[in-house]
């Protein structure tokens, strides 16, 4: 574990369905509160519900850096449900903010999605009033096509899309998850923001290749490439997206998925999927195996991520593996999850196998044990290992 992170604050408890590392090097999370709330006109009565903040914290001092509370700005008789209405369940009457994402622009504005108000908030970083809703009940845009924007119901995840059009002339991208509240398969919308004129557009509208009825969960995440990773987490997969089309570039699926797609229906879910460009170095050595039959030497080292080439060593003497004279070297590109080469016994004392960069650097180098023509008794013994991480 590099680093412990948490929320700051007496009371709060961690909300889950947030936590975000910006390119500021700060984290972006959600976290709760029990808060009382007086019943009735003459306030006789005292229930509760479940006040939400988002918190900017310094990654490396733990710093409160920003601090959002719900109610501060949502009033609570304009986004509550009344806690006297008993036709609406205890855990979504309580609980009508609940802050499922946060992202953060250029300009340190925040995009807060509480998807118990159904809306989006974007969030001025230095005092936190709201500059715009998008959706619910003080929904700020005029939407461009029969309200198939503003109308999003139970969004889960809400993030900037980056583009190099995207801030020009007060404009911007958001991709959101939409629930749709059950009523119909669970879409992701590629909306562009027209703070001009305050006017929302559908880009692109991305439904499950199945139509699952999915709800809750599911985060969305943008590539180096532009694309858009979403996680259609009862479903048990993930897909990539353009993000001004259908087009599928990635199909994912890790577990069986139930055949509804719904929540609480036996199914395995998803809930978060990442893409990330990643370097892997184990601490085991490679899987050596000799094919009598056509006297190929078959290597594998799993989960090495950087290995693009091998060498192999006929060693003179055995006295120092690393000065050992060299009598002979074979070298070979790797060629997939197995690499194969063919070997002719030679008369050497050993073998010295060395795993190399695409630019030769040595990523490890193992001592086979052998003597010429009895190469079939060839046992891996790890000597050592100059693993150098980038």
């Amino acid at each position: 574990m590099l680093k412990n992170i948490s929320h700051v604050g007496i009371g709060l408890k961690d909300n889950l369905h947030e936590i975000r590392i910006t390119d500021d090097h700060t984290v972006l999370l959600a976290a709760y509160q029990i808060v009382p709330y007086k019943l009735g006109q003459a306030n006789m009565m005292t229930d509760h519900f479940q006040d939400y903040y988002f918190q900017e914290i310094n990654l490396e001092t733990n710093e409160l850096l920003f601090n959002w509370r719900a109610s501060d700005h949502l009033p609570i008789q304009g986004y509550l449900l009344t806690l006297e209405d008993d036709t609406v369940p205890d855990p979504v009457k309580r609980d009508y903010y609940r802050i499922a994402s946060v992202d953060k622009d250029e300009a340190g504005n925040f995009l807060v999605l509480c998807c118990g108000a159904h809306a989006i908030f974007y969030i001025d970083g230095n005092d936190g009033h709201i500059l715009w809703t998008l959706g619910g009940k003080n929904n700020s845009f005029t939407d461009q096509r029969d309200d198939i924007v503003t109308s999003i119901q139970r969004p889960y995840h809400a993030r900037f899309v980056r583009d190099s059009t995207a801030n020009m002339d007060g404009k911007r991208y958001i991709a959101v998850v939409d629930n749709s509240d059950g009523a119909r398969p669970r879409r992701v919308l590629t909306i562009l923001i027209d703070e001009a004129s305050m006017r929302a557009s559908l880009i692109a509208e991305v439904y499950h290749p199945a139509n699952n009825v999915s709800t809750l969960q599911g985060p969305i995440q943008q590539l180096n490439n532009g694309n858009l990773l979403i996680n259609w987490d009862f479903a048990s997969g993930a897909i990539e997206y353009s993000p001004t089309s259908t087009e599928v570039s990635c199909d994912v699926q890790v577990m069986p998925s139930h055949p509804s797609g719904m929540y609480n229906s036996g199914r395995h879910d998803l809930r978060s999927a990442f893409r990330l460009q990643w370097q892997g170095y184990p601490l085991d050595p490679p899987t050596i195996e000799i094919d009598e039959t056509t006297g190929r030497l078959n290597l594998s080292w799993n989960g090495a991520t950087e290995v693009k080439k091998w060498r192999l060593d006929g060693l003179g003497d055995l006295d120092d593996p690393h000065e050992a004279s060299i009598v002979y070297t074979v070298q070979l590109d790797k060629q997939d999850y197995v690499s194969s080469v063919f070997f002719e016994a030679m008369p050497c004392r050993g073998l010295r196998l060395t795993a190399l960069t695409q630019e030769d650097r040595m990523l490890g180098s193992w001592m086979l044990d052998s003597s010429g023509a009895a190469i079939q008794e060839v046992c891996v013994q790890v000597f050592g290992c100059e693993r150098q991480p980038s």
